[in-house]
């Protein structure tokens, strides 16, 4: 370091407790300790930590008196407060109980050690007073100028003799617990390694296992875009790209506020009134011309301004194909792939956006077959959920007319579907009267019970 460093390391990393205090006689208590910290450039809330110090020192109210007023165990404190004031990485004290009373020695040493734990500092502390000496976790005499032993080993070890001779009968019984302790730690592996082995044959016969997977068929699962760029591959500067979506209704149900949003490629910029449509219906329900421009304006509209508003096609009828166009001109060289274009749709029936050439769900049927192929697999069985409404499900008892309602479920209800097989392996499915029958629907006991029927039919 040079000079500058070393001096700016001193005053910031470094706090001294000298054996004189060296406390400024025309300053008062307060004022040089804050004269520390004003000295490595930190002002902030100076005063508070300053009486916080002050009180922990029994110094509270002696903070505007000048160093001449105080004893000289006040005055040895004082120096501590100004040393520790700015949290030091090391802090040197000479003989800090030098100075103070009797009755406060033991305070100022508990004090110093606090601090050195609570900011994480290195305390190196002269003394000659062996009551503070064996406080500290390493002791290193000098003698003469030369280190005459580092008692920090033998010194933890003295500790731990002197305190197992001073009590023979507390360390007999703990002798006796540790071997007592380690016997039963023994007994209990032998017994582990004994029932270890008696439960092996049972281990290596199979495990069943059941395991299920939930398939949740999606609102707009018959809805599909798939997106495609032209040309794709390397590209120059300036080149124009083709981005086209085609929206496809393969149900059988319309799909109502269809809105798509596609974001152009990064290094693209979107050529104002490149947009165009067709097959989107007009009011009087004829087809738009192919090729037909949404919007002639420099935003693209299917990223609309800041406020990124999309495109709302409106209602998409079942087998209604939608095909709509972009371009894009290149900024800089790069390649092109479909995947760096982020294209979107959502519905009124699906409002979380759905990305384009999304992949088919998978058919529970061909998920079964695809767990039995498994090794270890015992079986597989489908078993279907479905939501039904409230109203949706009554009862009726035998002889009653079927033209009348019998007892209605006004809340919402779930049934649910499953094969013979999966009732042959699930024991804690039991049919308590009549049978499975196809087609037909089963209700637990607990709800025939609070429906008043003893048979139900479905509607």
């Amino acid at each position: 370091l040079s000079e500058t460093g070393r001096v700016r390391f001193r005053k910031s990393a470094i706090g001294v407790v000298y054996q004189a205090d060296n406390l400024l006689p025309t300053l008062s208590v307060s004022e040089n300790i804050r004269l520390q910290r004003a000295l490595c450039g930190d002002t902030g809330q100076a005063g508070s930590r300053t009486a916080e110090l002050l009180d922990q020192l029994g110094l509270g109210a002696l903070g505007d008196r000048l160093p001449d007023q105080l004893s000289g165990g006040q005055r040895q404190r004082a120096a501590i407060a100004r040393a520790i004031i700015h949290r030091p990485a090391v802090i040197l004290a000479d003989e800090p109980t030098g100075a103070p009373d009797g009755g406060n020695a033991a305070a100022v040493v508990a004090l110093l050690l606090a601090v050195q734990r609570q900011i994480g500092a290195t305390l190196v502390v002269v003394t000659h007073d062996p009551l503070v000496a064996r406080q500290m976790e390493r002791l290193v005499t000098l003698q003469g100028g030369t280190i005459t032993h580092d008692s920090e080993a033998v010194m933890f070890t003295g500790y731990v003799l002197a305190d197992l001779l001073r009590n023979p009968r507390r360390t007999l019984s703990t002798t006796v617990g540790v071997l007592l302790g380690i016997g039963l730690f023994c007994a209990v592996l032998f017994f582990v390694d004994g029932l270890s082995a008696s439960m092996t044959q049972r281990a290596v016969a199979p495990l069943p296992i059941d395991m299920q997977r939930v398939l949740t068929e999606p609102v707009a699962g018959d809805l599909r875009l798939k997106l495609t760029v032209a040309p794709a591959g390397p590209a120059k500067a300036g080149a124009r790209v083709t981005v086209t979506m085609t929206m496809i209704n393969q149900g059988k149900t319309p799909a109502n506020e269809v809105v798509i949003r596609s974001v152009l490629a990064p290094g693209l910029a979107y050529l104002p009134g490149s947009a165009t449509t067709a097959g989107l219906p007009l009011a009087a329900g004829l087809p738009l011309a192919a090729g037909l421009p949404l919007a002639a304006g420099p935003d693209n509209p299917f990223d609309q301004g800041l406020a990124r508003a999309r495109l709302n096609i409106g209602t998409l009828a079942p087998g209604i194909t939608v095909t709509l166009t972009c371009q894009g001109t290149v900024r800089a060289a790069r390649a092109i792939a479909p995947a760096d274009f982020a294209a979107t749709f959502s519905t009124r029936e699906a409002v979380f956006p759905i990305a384009a050439n999304a992949q088919e769900p998978v058919r529970l049927a061909d998920l079964a077959a695809q767990i039995r192929a498994l090794d270890g697999v015992a079986f597989a069985e489908q078993l279907a959920f479905a939501d039904l409404g409230p109203g949706t499900l009554a009862a009726s008892s035998p002889g009653d007319d079927p033209a009348i309602d019998g007892p209605t479920v006004d809340g919402p209800v779930q049934v649910f579907g499953f094969d013979p097989g999966y009732v042959a392996r699930d024991k804690t499915l039991r049919i308590v009267q009549r049978a499975q029958v196809a087609g037909a629907a089963m209700i637990r006991a607990e709800a025939a019970a609070a429906l008043a029927v003893r048979r139900n039919r479905s509607r």
